[in-house]
């Protein structure tokens, strides 16, 4: 039964790694005290991503957008103040953390 078990998990780590390929995972950690808005748009199509409203001591992830360099802004959701902004490169299969203090 145990090596069963094992082989299924196997298996779905190999599922898991073909369902990636080409996408990519995010997260923000916002760390400071104020809510803030994180804007994700992709470089090369100039296409908008994903917005995220971001409570403090909070986390938000997009998850399988497709690899590819992307730039971000970082405001605070009540004066729209830009905290932060920048390009951002995500990887097929990997998740990429970025923290907000």
């Amino acid at each position: 039964m145990v090596l069963e078990i094992i082989k299924l998990v196997q298996k779905d780590k190999a599922d898991d790694k073909a369902n990636c390929e080409g996408k990519s995972d995010v997260c923000f950690e916002n760390k400071s005290k104020t809510t803030v808005k994180v804007e994700l748009g992709h470089r090369s199509e100039g296409s908008i991503a994903c917005f995220l409203i971001i409570q403090p001591d909070k986390s938000e992830c997009k998850l399988d957008i497709p690899a590819g360099v992307y730039g971000y802004k970082v405001s605070t959701i009540s004066d729209e103040q830009l905290l932060n902004m920048g390009d951002l490169r995500l990887r097929s299969c990997k998740k990429e953390k970025m923290v907000i203090e």
